[in-house]
């Protein structure tokens, strides 16, 4: 049954990007879809993070996601704009509370996809991250991405 989820949540992706709802369209994503998850089946994510109890935190997590990068954007453009560039890049060593790893790559991406923090490392919990200033770098702790993300895991956190 997983298999076949992740080819319609890969279609789904694949009609996005193709931004037309045609018959072709659909065929070739359900095609490369497959193929996809035949030839990579030993690599398949976690499933548990996926039902659908917790789809409405997967979209609440894509909401809080965007607005985060929006709005570190608009940071980061006042800084790069700004006469005096307000930066003192550093790297910091965070300690995750999330334990599945496919979420705690998941949250990575997202630091990563965040302007002015860039995940370098995971070891374990561990991360490493290239932050351009001390703000960037305290706006980890009590991240709302990971207090969604911990809740999708199955805790109580948040």
């Amino acid at each position: 049954m997983y298999p076949v989820k992740l080819v319609v949540i890969l279609t789904m992706f694949f009609i996005v990007l193709t931004e037309k709802l045609t018959v072709l369209n659909t065929v070739t994503g359900i095609v490369v879809s497959s193929l996809i998850v035949a030839l990579n089946k030993n690599q398949w994510p976690n499933i548990a993070s996926f039902n659908l109890k917790k789809m409405p935190l997967w979209v609440w997590f894509v909401v809080i996601l965007i607005k985060e990068v929006v709005v570190s954007n608009v940071q980061v453009a006042k800084i790069v704009l700004s006469r005096r560039m307000d930066i003192a890049p550093h790297m910091v060593d965070y300690q995750s509370r999330l334990k599945d790893e496919f979420l705690l790559t998941v949250y990575a991406n997202a630091i990563t996809l965040t302007p002015g923090t860039m995940t370098v490392d995971i070891d374990r919990q561990k991360m490493k991250i290239h932050c351009l200033n001390e703000s960037y770098a305290q706006g980890l702790e009590g991240s709302h991405i990971e207090r969604i993300l911990l809740r999708i895991e199955g805790g109580t956190h948040g």
